[in-house]
Protein backbone atom coordinates (compact mmCIF):
# COMPACT_ATOMS: atom_id res chain seq x y z
CA UNK A 1 0.00 0.00 0.00
CA UNK A 2 2.88 2.47 0.66
CA UNK A 3 3.94 2.15 -2.96
CA UNK A 4 0.40 3.11 -4.12
CA UNK A 5 0.49 6.20 -1.91
CA UNK A 6 3.88 7.11 -3.29
CA UNK A 7 2.67 6.68 -6.88
CA UNK A 8 -0.42 8.74 -6.18
CA UNK A 9 1.67 11.51 -4.63
CA UNK A 10 4.07 11.48 -7.58
CA UNK A 11 1.11 11.66 -10.00
CA UNK A 12 -0.46 14.59 -8.14
CA UNK A 13 2.82 16.52 -8.18
CA UNK A 14 3.12 16.03 -11.94
CA UNK A 15 -0.44 17.27 -12.42
CA UNK A 16 0.23 20.41 -10.37
CA UNK A 17 3.32 21.17 -12.41
CA UNK A 18 1.46 20.71 -15.69
CA UNK A 19 -1.28 23.11 -14.58
CA UNK A 20 1.25 25.90 -14.59
CA UNK A 21 1.70 25.41 -18.31
CA UNK A 22 -1.98 25.92 -19.16
CA UNK A 23 -2.59 29.32 -20.70
CA UNK A 24 -4.60 31.67 -18.56
CA UNK A 25 -6.88 34.21 -20.18
CA UNK A 26 -5.64 37.76 -20.22
CA UNK A 27 -7.61 40.90 -19.50
CA UNK A 28 -7.80 41.44 -23.25
CA UNK A 29 -9.47 38.06 -23.72
CA UNK A 30 -12.02 38.86 -21.02
CA UNK A 31 -12.74 42.23 -22.64
CA UNK A 32 -13.32 40.55 -26.02
CA UNK A 33 -15.73 38.06 -24.46
CA UNK A 34 -17.64 40.83 -22.72
CA UNK A 35 -17.80 42.89 -25.94
CA UNK A 36 -19.08 39.94 -27.99
CA UNK A 37 -21.66 39.09 -25.32
CA UNK A 38 -22.78 42.73 -25.24
CA UNK A 39 -23.20 42.84 -29.04
CA UNK A 40 -25.19 39.59 -29.02
CA UNK A 41 -27.46 40.95 -26.27
CA UNK A 42 -28.05 44.17 -28.20
CA UNK A 43 -28.97 42.22 -31.34
CA UNK A 44 -31.31 40.00 -29.33
CA UNK A 45 -32.94 42.99 -27.64
CA UNK A 46 -33.46 44.86 -30.94
CA UNK A 47 -34.93 41.72 -32.54
CA UNK A 48 -37.43 41.36 -29.71
CA UNK A 49 -38.42 45.02 -29.87
CA UNK A 50 -38.87 44.89 -33.64
CA UNK A 51 -40.94 41.74 -33.32
CA UNK A 52 -43.27 43.46 -30.88
CA UNK A 53 -43.80 46.69 -32.82
CA UNK A 54 -43.83 45.56 -36.43
CA UNK A 55 -47.15 43.98 -37.31
CA UNK A 56 -47.18 40.71 -39.18
CA UNK A 57 -47.55 41.26 -42.88
CA UNK A 58 -50.46 39.63 -44.56
CA UNK A 59 -49.58 36.88 -46.93
CA UNK A 60 -51.03 36.98 -50.43
CA UNK A 61 -54.58 35.75 -50.76
CA UNK A 62 -54.64 32.30 -49.31
CA UNK A 63 -56.13 29.54 -51.34
CA UNK A 64 -59.19 27.84 -49.87
CA UNK A 65 -57.69 24.54 -51.00
CA UNK A 66 -55.54 22.49 -48.68
CA UNK A 67 -53.03 21.36 -51.28
CA UNK A 68 -52.00 21.46 -54.91
CA UNK A 69 -53.21 17.88 -55.10
CA UNK A 70 -56.71 18.93 -54.10
CA UNK A 71 -56.73 21.66 -56.75
CA UNK A 72 -55.59 19.16 -59.37
CA UNK A 73 -58.35 16.73 -58.41
CA UNK A 74 -61.00 19.46 -58.70
CA UNK A 75 -59.66 20.50 -62.11
CA UNK A 76 -59.74 16.87 -63.27
CA UNK A 77 -63.35 16.46 -62.11
CA UNK A 78 -64.31 19.58 -64.04
CA UNK A 79 -62.56 18.32 -67.18
CA UNK A 80 -64.37 14.98 -66.85
CA UNK A 81 -67.81 16.49 -66.19
CA UNK A 82 -67.72 19.73 -68.16
CA UNK A 83 -66.86 18.67 -71.68
CA UNK A 84 -68.96 18.77 -74.84
CA UNK A 85 -70.26 15.22 -74.67
CA UNK A 86 -71.21 15.45 -70.98
CA UNK A 87 -72.84 18.87 -71.10
CA UNK A 88 -75.07 17.91 -74.06
CA UNK A 89 -76.92 15.52 -71.73
CA UNK A 90 -79.12 17.11 -69.08
CA UNK A 91 -77.63 14.99 -66.27
CA UNK A 92 -74.09 15.85 -67.39
CA UNK A 93 -74.90 19.56 -67.59
CA UNK A 94 -76.34 19.44 -64.05
CA UNK A 95 -73.19 17.73 -62.71
CA UNK A 96 -71.09 20.39 -64.36
CA UNK A 97 -73.30 23.16 -62.94
CA UNK A 98 -73.01 21.65 -59.45
CA UNK A 99 -69.21 21.70 -59.70
CA UNK A 100 -69.09 25.21 -61.12
CA UNK A 101 -71.95 27.09 -59.45
CA UNK A 102 -69.83 28.93 -56.87
CA UNK A 103 -67.18 29.92 -59.42
CA UNK A 104 -69.06 31.34 -62.37
CA UNK A 105 -67.92 34.78 -61.20
CA UNK A 106 -64.59 33.87 -62.81
CA UNK A 107 -66.16 34.41 -66.23
CA UNK A 108 -67.73 37.82 -65.62
CA UNK A 109 -65.97 40.84 -67.13
CA UNK A 110 -63.29 42.39 -64.88
CA UNK A 111 -65.27 45.62 -64.46
CA UNK A 112 -68.31 43.77 -63.13
CA UNK A 113 -68.69 44.19 -59.35
CA UNK A 114 -69.50 40.46 -59.02
CA UNK A 115 -66.41 39.38 -60.94
CA UNK A 116 -63.82 37.41 -59.02
CA UNK A 117 -61.23 37.10 -61.80
CA UNK A 118 -58.66 39.08 -59.85
CA UNK A 119 -59.21 37.13 -56.62
CA UNK A 120 -56.06 34.99 -56.48
CA UNK A 121 -57.41 32.96 -53.57
CA UNK A 122 -60.33 31.74 -55.66
CA UNK A 123 -57.97 30.32 -58.30
CA UNK A 124 -60.21 30.70 -61.34
CA UNK A 125 -57.78 28.70 -63.45
CA UNK A 126 -59.01 25.51 -61.78
CA UNK A 127 -62.52 26.26 -63.03
CA UNK A 128 -61.60 27.17 -66.60
CA UNK A 129 -63.58 24.18 -67.90
CA UNK A 130 -66.76 25.67 -66.45
CA UNK A 131 -66.78 28.26 -69.21
CA UNK A 132 -68.54 25.70 -71.40
CA UNK A 133 -71.71 26.43 -69.40
CA UNK A 134 -71.78 29.90 -70.93
CA UNK A 135 -72.40 28.48 -74.41
CA UNK A 136 -75.90 29.66 -75.33
CA UNK A 137 -76.73 26.79 -77.65
CA UNK A 138 -75.63 23.51 -76.08
CA UNK A 139 -76.35 21.71 -79.35
CA UNK A 140 -73.77 23.77 -81.22
CA UNK A 141 -70.38 24.01 -79.59
CA UNK A 142 -68.71 25.23 -82.77
CA UNK A 143 -69.75 28.79 -81.98
CA UNK A 144 -68.52 28.33 -78.40
CA UNK A 145 -65.08 27.28 -79.61
CA UNK A 146 -64.75 30.27 -81.93
CA UNK A 147 -65.92 32.72 -79.26
CA UNK A 148 -63.39 31.28 -76.87
CA UNK A 149 -60.45 31.82 -79.24
CA UNK A 150 -61.54 35.35 -80.18
CA UNK A 151 -61.68 36.49 -76.53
Amino acid sequence: APQNNEQTLHFMQRCRRSLHFLPTPTKRTYKKCIAITFVVLIILFVSIILGLFIPEQESPAESPYESDQEMLLIAERIVENCNESEVLATSGRERCQDLCQDHMCCFLPEGDSNSCREDEGLTCAIYAGCEILLAQDTNSFESYGSEKTDA
